[in-house]
């Protein structure tokens, strides 16, 4: 497996096999918590597209790799693990998969014990400092739906650009702002993140049950602002900050702040609400630490009725033979190489 050709046919037969593997399964024999549950019977629900995509960002990933099964690849933010898994089943020699929650890891490991998988290195923490000794072996990054939840993006990029082994990076992400079909979808999702919050059972642990502006309006009590339109001016200028730097901002003076879109974070975690960030700053990201940026447009699902698929279908073929643009694409895959 020693050339492009080579690792496709790996990736390939890899995809297939993992499906299998995994529809073999029954998850709900398996000890996990319901969210991940939920999220993998998701996953299995709808498989062929979901490894598809996987495949694609793995592909991306590894193209400039002329010998795949002797590199390092972080998965970061793995989730319920389905691209480490990919990963070690297309051959790559050293997977290490990354999740700040623990619950998930530990729920990924019961799910690599149920297929015997035993050689994907887990990490969790709330700090990737931790395994810095580790991640200095690391020469590709991927992960999916991750990168538009980080709280402060450009200090990643930087972070991670100081692992010198590291020479892809490779983030797929649904968030895309400029996507017809999708724009209404995410500004809603923020609507309720800032204003009702998250008390479904099946969200992560530190999901907040509140909405993000009642979260900031108590904090911002909690610093001395009394009830009124100061308060109000405070809580809505204050969007997007967590409780660290709402401190340093109040204590500052609270200037007046540039309001970022309807973009808005938990700030007890600085967890995104699906971010909308423009591809000039991922560019920007990425070429002020050294990297060249390409982006590419994810797959769409080709499901549902003739008529549907039909239209889906070509939309894949134009996406994939670049006749469109980020209007069309229903994800971006986001590709930094140096």
């Amino acid at each position: 497996m020693n050339d492009r050709s080579g690792f496709s046919l790996a990736l390939e037969r890899a995809s297939r096999k993992l499906a299998e593997q995994l529809q073999s399964i029954d998850i709900y024999s398996i000890d996990i918590h319901d969210y991940s549950r939920h999220y993998l019977n998701k996953y299995l629900d709808n498989i062929q597209y979901e490894i598809k995509l996987n495949s694609s960002i793995l592909a991306a990933a590894m193209a400039g790799e002329n010998e795949p099964e002797s590199i390092t690849i972080l998965d970061f933010g793995g989730g319920i693990g389905m691209l480490s898994l990919l990963a070690r089943s297309a051959g790559i020699r050293s997977v290490i998969y990354y999740d700040r929650d623990d619950r998930i890891r530990d729920d990924f490991h019961s799910l690599m014990f149920r297929l015997k998988v035993t050689d994907i290195e887990l990490f969790s923490s709330r700090d990737l400092n931790d395994y810095i000794d580790r991640l200095n072996d690391v020469e590709v990054v991927i992960s999916r739906d991750v990168i538009e939840h980080v709280y402060d993006t450009e200090t990643w990029f930087r972070e991670f650009s100081g692992i010198t082994k590291i020479r892809t990076i490779v983030h797929n992400t649904s968030a895309n702002m400029y996507c017809i079909w999708l724009r209404r979808y995410f500004r809603e999702v923020h609507e309720h993140a800032e204003i009702e919050g998250y008390s479904d059972d099946l969200v992560k642990a530190d999901t907040s049950p509140l909405g993000y502006a009642d979260k900031r309006r108590r904090f911002l009590k909690g610093l001395g602002v009394s009830e009124g339109p100061d308060l109000d001016m405070y809580t809505e200028r204050s969007r997007g900050l967590d409780y660290s730097d709402m401190t340093k901002w109040y204590a500052e003076g609270a200037p007046i702040r540039e309001m970022d879109g309807s973009n808005t974070c938990d700030p007890e975690t600085g967890n995104w609400a699906e971010k909308l960030i423009s591809l000039r700053d991922y560019r920007r990201f990425g070429e002020v630490n050294g990297f060249e940026f390409e982006v590419r447009g994810g797959v769409l699902d080709v499901k549902g009725s003739f008529l549907s698929r039909l239209i889906r279908g070509a939309l894949n073929y134009l996406n994939r033979s670049g006749f469109t643009g980020p209007a069309f694409w229903p994800s971006l895959t986001l590709i930094y190489r140096r």
